[in-house]
């Protein structure tokens, strides 16, 4: 075996060895360097464990040393919240939805958690009254809840409904067209009836009836030839009124009554 020939540089290598490993101070003594040596722990000493593991966060530092054994440190468990969201206020008829979701500190695995849909309605999303004063098409009521409409100045409103619907029944039965009253009000209603027999010897009757109830005291029996035309005036209507001619006859089943023509006119 050759001899190594110790030289102070070698020493001085040695002993910055020694101290890079244990931590002494440098220079020293062979004897120091003896001690120190002595003194490293290796890996027939005691292991170092999982409390010497340190844990901030989502970080596991683990201190200077030699480990004997394989060391492990578990990291708390966060909990994941469920996403919530906020409904805001109607501004300019918009609304803001803030989400928002509150974690635990922790390791949380990967996965996806849904939240509760926040559900804004129409009417939410609309307020205030546009007033109309103008006529045409294409008039924009987007985003409000009311539309007036100004019909001051207006013509009268009159309604029209015609039909060739007729009954040979000895009893009233329903004959012409429905009208539906479109504005409520006061009215002068006009209607005409037809019968296919001029004879005056056999009763042809007519009668109004508003929403299915027969208006007035007596049916109209008074015909002078086949055409009847009847006027009631001063009526008061409501909208949504649904008016319509009943008629009979007793003539026979060759013979028919009609009524053409319902109209109303406001007084």
């Amino acid at each position: 075996m050759s001899k190594v020939s110790i030289t102070r540089s070698l020493l001085d290598d040695l002993a910055m060895s020694i101290s890079a490993k244990s931590g002494e101070a440098v220079p020293m003594t062979l004897t120091e360097m003896k001690d120190a040596v002595d003194s490293i722990q290796t890996g027939g000493g005691t292991p170092r464990t999982s409390t010497d593991l340190v844990v901030s966060g989502a970080t596991v530092t683990a201190p200077a040393g030699v480990y004997a054994t394989d060391a492990s440190k578990s990291v708390a468990s966060g909990t994941a919240g469920t996403p919530t969201a906020t409904k805001g206020t109607v501004s300019n008829h918009s609304i803001s939805v803030t989400p928002s979701v509150t974690n635990t500190a922790g390791y949380i695995s990967g996965g996806t958690i849904n939240g509760t849909a926040v559900s804004v309605s129409a009417s939410e999303l609309v307020s205030g009254n546009l007033p109309i004063t103008q006529n045409g098409n294409n008039i924009d009521c987007a985003n409000y809840s009311t539309v007036s409409v100004n019909v001051s100045g207006s013509s009268k409103n009159t309604q029209v409904v015609q039909s060739t619907t007729r009954t040979n029944a000895s009893a009233l039965t329903a004959i012409g067209a429905e009208l539906t009253v479109s504005k409520t009000g006061t009215y002068d209603i006009y209607y005409s009836c037809f019968r296919t027999n001029t004879s005056a010897s056999y009763t042809w009757a007519t009668r109004l009836y508003i929403n299915g109830a027969a208006y007035g005291t007596a049916e109209n029996t008074t015909w002078t030839n086949n055409q009847q035309n009847t006027h009631l005036p001063n009526i008061s209507l409501t909208a949504g009124d649904k008016l319509r001619v009943y008629g009979r006859e007793t003539r026979g089943t060759s013979y028919y009554v009609c009524a053409p023509t319902l109209a109303i006119v406001e007084a």
